[in-house]
C-alpha cells in the first residue's frame, strides 16, 4: 500500500536496504547529499543518523548501501568505483575508508559484506583487485594481515598468488560461507565459494587457495549476475548455460562446501534474487515480481507491475519508491504450494 512520508518529499533516494533483523518494516536509505536515513514504516518514524561525503564517494554514481545484521553498522560503496566508507550508525563516526585499488574496477561490483563471528559483527571487503580482507567494522582493525605476493613478468607465480577480480560477495545466512561472483582474464566469470571460519580460524590464505575454496561454475563473459542462497549451503545463481550470449532463463541450486550442481530448473528471468522460506522471489525488469516454487521449480505468482527496490527478509516485505517521499510496501498473500 503507497504510504506518503512527508519528511521524505523532495528527497531523492540513491540507496535502500532493510535494516536489522527484526520483523518490522525498518528501511536504511543514502539521499543524494550522502544522508544516511533510517526509515521506520511501522511507526512512520524518520531518523537522520549521519551522513557521507563527496571526499570520500562520487555521490552522482550508483551507490550501494550494505547494513550489518546487529543494525549498527553501514558501508556505502560506489558499486564500480574505488571507494567506499563505514559508518557506525549509533554515533554517526566514520570508522573505516575502504579502497579496492583502480584496477578494472569499473567491471567489478564493490565486494563488500557484513557478518557475524560468533558475537562479532565483522566486515569482508576488497583492499585490491586480487584481495578480500576482514576487518573489524567498529576499529577498522585489519583481521587477515599477510604479506601480499606479487608477481613480476617473467618471474615464477609465487606461493598463494591469486589472479583472480573479486566483484559481488554473497554471504550464506549464518555466516559460515561467502561466495565470490569474479572472474579471471580473458574474462570468464568464474563463481567461487569457501570457509569464512576456516579463514578466521585456520587459515589466513583460506580466499586464496585454501582447500575449502571451490569453484562452482565458469561462464564466458558473466558475472556478477544474480544470486542468494536458499540454504545454509544451497545457492540459487540465475543463468543455464557457459557463455553469456547463450545463457538461458533459468536457476542452477549449487551445494557451496562440494562445490557440486545439485539440480536446476528453467523459467526465472534474469532479476534480483531473494528467498522467502521454500519461495525463490525474482524481481526483473519487463517482467516485473514473480515466485517460483524452490521444490517443484514451478511459478507460484507473478505481479508484472511490481519492480521493488529492495527485499526485507524479516519483515517479508518489498519496497517500491514511487517518487516524492511516497514509498510502497508489499507483502506475499495467499502464495501456497499446489496439491
Amino acid at each position: 500500500m503507497p504510504a506518503a512520508t512527508p519528511t521524505l518529499a523532495g528527497t531523492v533516494l540513491r540507496a535502500l536496504t532493510p535494516s536489522g533483523d527484526q520483523p518490522r518494516s525498518s528501511w536504511l536509505a543514502v539521499d543524494a547529499r550522502g544522508g544516511l536515513l533510517r526509515i521506520d514504516l511501522d511507526d512512520g518514524a524518520l531518523t537522520h543518523l549521519g551522513s557521507v561525503g563527496a571526499e570520500d564517494l562520487q555521490l552522482s554514481e550508483p551507490l550501494a548501501l550494505h547494513a550489518s545484521p546487529c543494525g549498527r553498522f553501514a558501508a556505502v560503496v560506489n558499486v564500480s568505483g574505488q571507494k567506499g566508507v563505514v559508518v557506525d550508525l549509533k554515533s554517526g563516526a566514520l570508522t573505516m575508508r575502504l579502497d579496492r585499488g583502480t584496477y578494472n574496477e569499473e567491471v567489478c561490483a564493490f565486494s563488500v559484506a557484513f557478518f557475524r563471528s560468533g558475537a562479532r559483527t565483522l566486515l569482508v571487503h576488497a583492499t585490491d583487485w586480487n584481495r578480500l580482507d576482514v576487518s573489524d567494522p567498529a576499529t577498522g582493525e585489519l583481521l587477515t594481515p599477510r604479506d601480499f605476493p606479487r608477481w613480476g613478468t617473467g618471474e615464477p607465480r609465487p606461493a598463494h598468488y591469486l589472479d583472480y577480480f573479486h566483484c559481488g560477495l554473497t554471504l550464506s545466512p549464518e555466516g559460515a560461507w561467502l561466495v565470490d561472483d569474479g572472474w579471471v582474464w580473458h574474462p570468464v566469470g568464474v563463481l567461487r565459494s569457501f570457509s569464512l571460519r576456516r579463514w578466521l580460524q585456520a587459515n589466513v590464505w583460506e580466499s586464496e587457495d585454501g582447500p575449502s575454496v571451490k569453484e562452482l561454475r565458469a561462464c564466458d563473459g558473466h558475472w556478477d549476475g544474480p544470486r542468494c542462497f536458499v540454504g545454509d549451503r544451497t545457492l540459487a545463481v540465475w543463468g543455464f548455460g557457459g557463455d553469456a550470449s547463450y545463457l538461458v532463463d533459468a536457476v542452477m541450486l549449487h551445494d557451496v562446501e562440494s562445490g557440486k550442481l545439485l539440480r536446476w530448473f528453467p523459467g526465472p528471468p534474469r532479476g534480483e534474487f531473494n528467498r522467502d522460506g521454500d519461495f525463490l522471489l525474482v524481481s526483473a525488469k519487463d517482467h516485473g515480481t514473480s515466485v517460483w516454487d524452490l521444490e517443484t521449480g514451478e511459478r507460484l505468482h507473478q505481479d508484472p507491475d511490481l519492480l521493488p527496490v529492495a527485499w526485507h527478509p524479516a519483515a517479508r516485505r518489498f519496497l517500491t519508491v514511487l517518487g516524492d517521499g511516497v514509498l510502497r510496501e508489499s507483502g506475499l498473500g495467499g502464495v501456497v504450494r499446489p496439491g
